[in-house]
């Protein structure tokens, strides 16, 4: 039987990681930004430049904050949005350093960044937490069918 440790030391991020995460560009209106937020379900977003290099994060949280706030909404753009960047991660980083990054920094996301800075994908920390769950399970009972021959 495979253990939750060993399946986070040993996998690498670029096995699990969303290769595609939605981009907010810094300048996108509000508008497009709303119009991205209903139709993918993500809590956060990576917030980049025309190069695609990674320069924030956009979170539901702040665009609620904006809303509820702001009379000039119009005028707003995603550069205004944007959190600075607090940590990032390699995709070739293993699950174990993802989840040690996640907590030293009291994180909720992680984006994943090539050595230029470029978004290679985003990890939330509630679909990270879910999907080792799922792969746990599915690797004990791929093991208990094995020894059940």
């Amino acid at each position: 039987n495979i253990s939750e440790e060993d399946f986070i030391y040993k996998t690498k991020i670029k096995e699990i990681i969303d290769k595609n995460p939605p981009l907010l560009y810094e300048n996108m209106s509000l508008d497009e930004i709303l119009s991205i937020f209903r139709s993918t379900s993500n809590l956060y977003y990576p917030s980049v430049n025309s190069e695609n290099k990674l320069i924030g994060i956009i979170s539901v949280d702040s665009i609620r904050n904006i809303l509820e706030e702001s009379k000039q909404k119009g005028l707003i753009l995603a550069t205004d949005l944007q959190e600075p960047v607090r940590a990032v991660i390699s995709s070739e980083a293993t699950l174990s350093e993802a989840r040690d990054i996640l907590n030293k920094y009291s994180l909720e996301y992680l984006p994943v960044v090539t050595p230029e800075n470029k978004v290679d994908g985003f990890i939330e920390r509630i679909i990270f937490d879910k999907l080792i769950a799922t792969r746990i399970l599915e690797l004990q009972k791929q093991a208990d069918i094995l020894e059940g021959d």
